[in-house]
């Protein structure tokens, strides 16, 4: 009896372990880099993504993210979209295109490596405060160490020829051209 339920016990390990080898398998390779350049890919020329760099608890990030937040239908107007960089994670803010807010989407990665690669990548250090603005072509536009004015964000953003464009398109759409 008990050698048949040592052959059991066995068979249910080696059946155990075959299940989470499969499961390990099938997950995608991770790569921090990779993720960081998905994350902003996804929105690439869509999106204007404003980085906010931060420790967990950090006032400045708090207060920019605030000033940006009590603006929201010039976020949506400008396609913005709010990256907080925090040591373990990276939370991202989408804003709907209906500017009232209420369909604004937060995804939240609870992962230190993709925070330790946004940060290598846009030259930050751990703990440091700093807005980087990235254009919709993908490129750096701004940073500041210091809380910026929503209304500063958004004349930085207004004097791109991309948004000269957009602000050209949306006058000829109202005017019925």
């Amino acid at each position: 009896m008990l050698q048949m339920l040592r052959f059991h016990c066995t068979q249910l390990l080696g059946l155990f372990l075959l299940l989470v080898q499969a499961s390990l398998l099938a997950m995608p390779a991770y790569s921090a880099d990779m993720t960081v350049d998905g994350l902003l890919e996804n929105h690439a020329g869509s999106k204007r993504p404003v980085l906010i760099f931060g420790a967990d608890i950090d006032d400045k990030a708090v207060a920019q993210i605030g000033a940006l937040w009590s603006k929201r239908p010039e976020l949506v107007e400008r396609d913005m979209l709010i990256v907080r960089v925090q040591p373990r994670q990276v939370v991202v803010q989408r804003t709907g295109r209906h500017g009232d807010g209420s369909n604004k989407d937060v995804q939240t990665y609870e992962d230190p490596a993709l925070a330790k690669a946004f940060r290598a990548r846009y030259k930050v250090e751990d703990d440091d405060f700093t807005v980087v603005l990235i254009g919709k072509d993908g490129t750096e536009k701004g940073r500041s160490d210091q809380v910026l004015k929503a209304a500063d964000i958004f004349e930085l953003i207004d004097s791109m020829s991309m948004r000269q464009q957009e602000i050209s398109q949306e006058a000829g759409s109202a005017n019925g051209s």
